[in-house]
């Protein structure tokens, strides 16, 4: 039984257990190097020493502060050298030279010119009047997000796991041409893959310019979106069956005449006014709320009494009786509270636009990708009918958008072919107009999910920037997080790369998966002992290593199973 032991205590480990100290390989890259013209020759640090001061506005705003402080720690984790903090004040002058944080009056003065993009919420500015090295930001996080795109595309730091150390370069000389830009990322919501750690971690949403599934970037970081009720699935929430079946079934969902609770009937009069009296009571009573969110529950069932029917005919969709109601509340609301947005589903079988609906400007949809993803993950989205027409007519009608995206089976320790098709996906998304990306990929915290530490990295790297490269990008992260034992971690990856190709140039097409089988898994599984050699009995990281070897394990497994029972019996 040690193989199935070691698979369970593996993924039952509580966050922030994992130790630290790995460093990264000498041959690592920066996948993250930013493109343009390099700037002027800053000095930052000679010897363990600096002449720079951190220089924030006389009325610095809480982001600003922020970026000032985490700028001034990770430089001096870097060189040695104490990076003093000081606010701007009347009349006086700057004395030697500064990093300038945020809307500085010595930035006004400098002579620098205007961005050329609009910064938005989160978007930033790097700029430099030698010797001053000057960051903007957008107006929530995007001094925040300027200064760890400094530290991460510039200087190489990294932040690859929630409780493991960054990996900081020492450079107690730091010399460079920073890389003068501009740039607001394409998703204005860029939410942390559902990989356990980095789906509930501030911090590491901070570092890595994402927002946290369910843990809250604090205020002074730029905050993060409210919702109410709650994030998603939200009918039950509004008009409880524990509360109203017994006594209002006609306010549940009609199903081959009879009432069940297991969706709303919408066109009902007093559903729709409790709900509505409900969102604009909390709205009053909770300044901060940004997003309400009117959504169905996670199955299918909806409402088939003659009105709702009606409707979802005449629009050809499920998503008929939704919308109206969603803009009634739409409509109800964006007087009083011009900023709230209100959510919901087009998911299963609301995923297909009304013929005449339209969502208000107030509307922001949830477009998952299950019409696509759940059956063809190893396929291109557009390769596929329903969804990528769906999301083409939404786009024609001007609606606004947030993917849902399922990159992963829902066995989620099957070893994936997809990281590239992924990465091709999200930028077809962009050019289709979609504001924001959330990846669901896993439940609680299986880190037995397959490439759950490499994937959650690469897919924030892609949803800041859905042009980056993916090779690049994974190689950052192996020879980062796996030290000297990154080159057969790379080649690991490169092997399943090799093996989407063979797939795709000879079965991959659309019902076809493309399985990993017990030969693939056996060849993976030599490359994981040759890292296991490298790390030399480093505990952390050749724990990284058997966590990695996981869902090979699965797949040999699972693979035993069909033989004869002494050979499955000896694999466990």
């Amino acid at each position: 039984m040690r193989r199935c032991v070691l698979l369970m205590l593996l993924t039952t480990l509580p966050p922030g257990c994992l130790a630290a100290g790995v460093g990264p390989h000498p041959a690592w890259r920066n996948g993250l190097a930013p493109k343009g013209e390099p700037g002027p020759l800053l000095t930052l640090a000679d010897g363990g020493r600096t002449a720079y001061t951190i220089l924030l506005p006389q009325r610095p705003r809480d982001p600003e502060r922020k970026a000032a402080e985490d700028l001034a720690k990770w430089l001096g984790e870097m060189t040695g050298a104490t990076f003093p903090i000081v606010t701007e004040e009347p009349g006086q002058s700057v004395e030697g030279p500064c990093l300038s944080v945020g809307r500085t009056r010595l930035r006004s003065t400098s002579r620098v010119p205007r961005p050329p993009v609009d910064l938005g919420r989160d978007g930033y500015a790097i700029q430099a009047a030698a010797p001053h090295l000057l960051i903007a930001g957008g107006t929530r996080r995007g001094i925040v997000n300027g200064v760890y795109s400094f530290l991460q595309e510039d200087l190489g730091c990294r932040w690859y796991l929630p409780g493991t150390d960054p990996v900081i370069p020492r450079r107690p000389t730091l010399k460079f041409r920073p890389v003068l830009r501009a740039y607001r990322p394409i998703f204005e919501d860029r939410r942390d893959p559902y990989y356990g750690d980095v789906a509930y971690d501030p911090d590491w949403s901070i570092h890595n310019r994402t927002y946290a599934l369910t843990a809250s970037v604090p205020a002074s970081a730029g905050g993060y979106p409210r919702f109410w009720p709650s994030f998603v699935h939200t009918y039950d929430a509004l008009v409880p069956p524990s509360r109203y079946f017994a006594e209002h079934p006609e306010y549940f969902s009609e199903i081959a005449g009879k009432r069940q609770p297991f969706q709303l009937c919408t066109t009902n009069p007093d559903v729709r006014r409790i709900i509505l009296d409900q969102v604009l009571a909390a709205l009053r009573a909770d300044p901060d709320v940004q997003i309400v969110d009117v959504s169905p529950n996670d199955r299918r069932d909806y409402c088939e009494c003659a009105p709702c029917k009606a409707i979802d005919d005449a629009e050809g969709t499920k998503m008929g009786t939704l919308l109206t109601l969603i803009n009634l509340i739409a409509d109800a609301v964006a007087d009083e509270f011009p900023d709230v947005r209100i959510t919901t589903l087009a998911y299963l079988d609301t995923v297909v636009p009304p013929k005449t609906l339209r969502p208000r400007e107030n509307v922001l949809l949830w477009l998952c990708t299950d019409a696509h993803a759940w059956s063809n993950p190893n396929l291109f989205v557009w390769e596929t009918g329903k969804f990528s027409s769906a999301m083409k007519r939404w786009q024609a009608v001007g609606a606004k958008m947030v993917i849902w995206d399922y990159p992963s089976s829902f066995c989620y320790m099957q070893p994936n072919l997809n990281l590239h098709v992924v990465a091709e996906n999200v930028r077809w998304y962009a050019e289709r107009g979609a504001t924001g990306l959330f990846y669901q990929c896993m439940h609680s915290w299986n880190r037995a999910a397959d490439h759950s530490y490499l994937r959650g990295w690469v897919w924030a790297q892609q949803a800041w920037d859905p042009y980056l490269d993916t090779r690049a990008l994974v190689r950052d992260f192996n020879y980062g997080f796996y030290g000297p034992a990154a080159p057969p971690m790379q080649r690991y990856d490169e092997r399943l790369q090799e093996g989407w190709e063979d797939w795709r140039s000879h079965r991959g097409r659309e019902g076809h998966q493309g399985p990993v089988d017990v030969a693939f898994a056996a060849r993976g599984l030599r490359l994981m002992a040759e890292a296991t050699a490298l790390a030399g009995g480093d505990a952390e990281l050749v724990r990284r290593i058997e966590i990695a070897k996981l869902p090979l394990l699965f797949v040999t497994l699972q693979a035993g199973r069909q033989g004869p029972r002494e050979s499955y019996l000896a694999l466990v």
